[in-house]
């Protein structure tokens, strides 16, 4: 028994085939014109710069190779291949950044340092001023109590 039925009892219901018409002779089909491209344009081809050249290939692991790739998985997506030497790049990149950051750090707190000590100093002045003031004060008041 066939799955999916039998064909025989289809076959004699399909309608005829249409009439095709005729094929003209050879003498009337027109010639389409050739192209032979020369070794010269081909080249020029060949070398013109694509849209894809900053596509990177990725090389494929063999035994003999010297240089290995790291793949890294992305949020699941396809595999990522990174040439050793960029990774070693960006890995330096990152600790030149984070030097960076740590510097701004320290500067940053040295900032807030000399901000505290000039409050503080300011402070101070402005204590010494309001003594100098009492001070004054008391001078003018003896003066003119004579």
């Amino acid at each position: 028994m066939a799955i999916f039925g039998s064909n025989k009892n289809k076959s004699n219901n399909l309608p005829p085939l249409p009439d095709f018409p005729e094929m003209p002779e050879e003498e009337n089909v027109p010639e389409f014109p050739s192209y032979e491209p020369t070794i010269r344009e081909i080249k020029k081809e060949v070398n013109k710069p694509s849209l894809d050249d900053d596509f990177e290939i990725p090389e494929i692991p063999t035994r003999t190779q010297s240089k290995p790739t790291h793949r890294i998985a992305t949020d699941g997506e396809k595999p990522l291949f990174v040439k050793v030497s960029k990774y070693k790049e960006a890995v330096k990149d990152l600790e030149s950044l984070k030097m960076k950051i740590e510097e701004a750090e320290d500067i940053l707190q040295d900032v807030e340092h000399l901000k505290e000590q000039e409050r503080i100093k300011l402070e101070q002045w402005k204590a010494d001023l309001q003594d100098l003031k009492e001070k004054l004060l008391s001078i003018d008041e003896r003066l003119f109590e004579v």
